[in-house]
């Protein structure tokens, strides 16, 4: 593992960017102090039996990789570059994932294990029995209302576009929104369709490889990297409705790919869209974008969702804490679960603050990581996507409710 720290000059700009700074206080706990440890790593030539690996590791570990601190240097440290470097090392060299992150993992890629898992959380929610279950797995009071069946094993390879065709885009389903916000799939498909757009849902498609990248897992990368590839190399657009998919897919090293890589909030706003009917909505209701850091950090896309919201004619109030992490960060609530516990305290505790009524986010693990953490601390406000919301603006027109809630074309 070769790398250089030359650029970072300490300034401290990252201190207020970085969510486990602002829990702690501590230095060993900020990207400067965190590069320092890595800096350490380097040249150590037996990491795997030093005690102060092992401390430099530990401080590592509670990273969320949210990338704020790369959005917030001024001197342009690829800190995420660094970190997923000596993350890979800490994978091969010092300490394999552990059961936890190799469960995370296996889920992630085995749509058949995903499958069963979404039956029996719909199960439980049918029988009450789900409130139980979260006292010992408090992440399950984020859960959304269940389906059955996934997103992907209940829709049509094709869906035509309603009205006149303006051109043709592919829907990546993903795993966390295939299974648990197929809701959210679906509103998605219902905005596509009805600005003129006939969806593509390749059935060859498979998981991004977000988490693998993430935890230093990079021998599949390239099976996920090529797979992904092949199944939408006939499509020119490929559209994402989370925010970490996007974000990885659009760091595969194929420019051809990657160009035709849109998160849907960056390409309706490239589009025009159907005018939506105002009369009939609640003009009191207040909400705010909290926006998801593999979305405003990873792919720098920072005005698009506050343009939609404008032309939906939804009002936001000021929230400044939107670009701080959740505490989710993909299976981060998992493996560091007191970590992101206080950080979501601190991001709960900011948006009571606000007097809003919803949260409205691109990105499943932080939907479903802000709910878990407002139910929790009875604040009574609902977290949903983007694309639930406008879906349900689009819902006042009589001629879209016919014909894409009621037909069900």
């Amino acid at each position: 593992m070769e790398f250089q720290l030359p650029d970072c000059v300490h300034c401290g700009l990252c201190l207020t960017a970085c969510p486990t700074y602002l829990v702690t206080g501590l230095e060993a706990e900020s990207p400067r102090g965190r590069l320092m440890f890595m800096n350490s790593l380097q040249r150590d030539e037996n990491p795997a039996n030093s005690s102060t690996s092992a401390i430099a590791y530990a401080h590592l570990d509670t990273c969320l990789d949210c990338r704020a601190c790369a959005t917030a240097c001024p001197s342009g440290v690829d800190y995420p570059g660094i970190l997923d470097q000596v993350r890979h090392r800490q994978a091969v060299t010092v300490s394999p994932p552990s059961m936890m992150k190799r469960v995370i993992l296996s889920l992630a890629v085995n749509k058949q294990i995903r499958t069963l898992g979404q039956i029996f959380l719909w199960t439980f929610q049918r029988i009450g029995v789900i409130n139980l279950l979260a006292k010992g797995f408090p992440t399950l009071k984020g859960l959304p209302k269940l389906t059955f069946r996934s997103f992907s094993g209940n829709q049509s390879d094709v869906l035509p576009p309603i009205g006149k065709r303006k051109g043709s885009v592919a829907l990546f389903t993903g795993c966390v929104m295939d299974n648990l916000y197929t809701n959210v799939h679906e509103s998605t498909l219902r905005l596509l369709r009805w600005n003129g757009y006939e969806v593509h849902i390749p059935k060859r498609q498979t998981c991004c490889g977000a988490l693998h990248h993430h935890n230093g897992v990079q021998g599949s990368m390239s099976s996920f990297v090529n797979q992904n590839i092949d199944a939408f190399r006939n499509h020119d657009a490929i559209i994402m409705n989370a925010a970490g998919c996007g974000a990885e897919l659009k760091d595969y090293p194929d420019p051809q790919f990657t160009g035709k890589v849109f998160d849907i909030t960056e390409f309706l706003e490239s589009i025009e869209m159907r005018p939506v009917n105002t009369a009939d909505r609640d003009q009191s209701l207040k909400v705010i974008w909290d926006a998801p850091c593999h979305l405003v950090h990873g792919q720098k896309i920072q005005d698009a969702p506050h343009r939609i919201l404008k032309h939906f004619g939804l009002e936001e109030i000021s929230f400044p804490q939107s670009h701080l992490c959740c505490g989710s960060a993909g299976s981060f609530m998992l493996t560091q679960p007191e970590m992101a516990e206080s950080i979501l305290k601190m991001k709960t505790n900011d948006i009571e603050r606000t007097g809003c009524d919803v949260i409205i986010t691109a990105n499943p693990g932080c939907q479903m990581h802000i709910q878990k953490g407002l139910t929790q601390y009875s604040i009574h406000k609902k977290v949903k996507h983007i694309c639930e919301v406008l879906d349900e603006n689009y819902q006042t027109d009589q001629e879209y409710r016919e014909t894409l809630i009621k037909g069900k074309s």
